[in-house]
């Protein structure tokens, strides 16, 4: 994910998979308009965590009948 702010710089959210099944690992980045600095690096729990997916549908069931068939 990333976000601009016209008087700040751009944010960074990324998320990896960890080496675990339910691990993951979220980085955020900042980058004001200089050189990219490292805010935060953190471990994310995700055993209990309902993970959301948002699909657009209109005019798209071939796109929906692929997507949970790969799901």
């Amino acid at each position: 994910i990333a976000r601009t702010e016209k008087d700040k710089g751009t944010l960074y959210e990324l998320t990896f998979r960890g080496e675990q099944k339910q691990e993951f690992r979220r980085l955020l980045l900042f980058r004001p308009f200089g050189p990219l600095m490292k805010v935060k690096s953190e471990l994310v729990e995700t055993a209990n965590m309902p993970i959301n997916i948002v699909l657009p549908l209109s005019q798209r069931a071939d796109k929906f009948k692929q997507f949970m068939h790969n799901f």
